[in-house]
């Protein structure tokens, strides 16, 4: 649930009556109850700190946090890239996009897999639990969606093996290259993977001349703030999610 009053009708006590009134239909419906209760999720932005207060007053705790980030893909220094993949090559890695990996026939299978281990080892938010996806379904969402850039979207090889992956697509409403999940595997972590995507990803953004590149990270995931920290990504706002049991 979320409230959100004007500004020109603030401190009224609207958003209390509001809530007030959202509670009371709760009640009267008996919506979430039984032995394990039930749970309120709203959300809160650190470019509007009196929502948070306001949600801190009504008996919500913060349970997750996140921030935006975005990269100027002209002020970003992607020299090192050569170097870096010619490295990671030496040692029996390749990058590849889905495009190009068209022709392997378990591609798709592959990924799923990948994609479905990488979802359990994320942070996420308290309460929220991965479900593993249909395959038809998982494949709809991530590789026939129009909005999924198949010549971006890459993929960490080591052998046959899929070891890591980032997701790269296009926002239809304003065009921006919106990055995804990334992700690589523990046993091949700190190799350098995760850096070699994330530039090239920033090449693939200068060749179609988009000027920057969007993603979101959890506040707790200290080691990809930290890349992108180096890479010059800008923290934007911070969005925090709050819970309260149903009363």
């Amino acid at each position: 649930m979320n409230v959100a009053v004007l500004p020109d009708f603030r401190r009224r006590r609207l958003g209390t009556a509001l809530f007030r009134r959202l509670e009371a239909e709760l009640a009267a419906r008996a919506v979430l109850t039984g032995p394990a209760g039930g749970i309120l999720c709203a959300d809160g932005y650190t470019i509007c700190p009196e929502g948070m207060r306001f949600l801190e007053c009504l008996g919500f705790r913060e349970t997750w946090r996140e921030t935006p980030v975005m990269l100027d893909v002209a002020e970003c220094d992607s020299s090192a890239l050569p170097g870096l993949l010619a490295s990671l090559e030496a040692r029996g890695f390749r990058i590849r996009s889905l495009a190009e990996l068209a022709g392997d026939p378990g591609r798709d299978r592959k990924l799923y897999e990948l994609y479905d281990t990488a979802k359990r080892q994320v942070p996420t938010e308290e309460g929220y639990v991965w479900v593993r996806q249909d395959f038809d379904e998982w494949r709809m969402e991530q590789i026939e969606d129009p909005s999924t850039l198949l010549d971006a979207y890459l993929v960490a090889l080591h052998g046959g093996d899929y070891v890591g992956l980032k997701e790269v697509g296009m926002l239809r409403d304003s065009g921006a290259i919106q990055c995804g999940l990334m992700a690589v595997l523990p046993p091949f972590q700190r190799l350098g993977l995760a850096r070699a995507m994330q530039l090239l990803t920033v090449e693939y953004a200068k060749r179609m001349g988009c000027p920057s590149l969007k993603s979101c990270t959890a506040t707790s995931n200290r080691p990809m703030l930290e890349l992108y920290d180096r890479l010059g990504y800008r923290r934007l706002y911070e969005w925090a999610q709050y819970q309260r049991a149903v009363l």
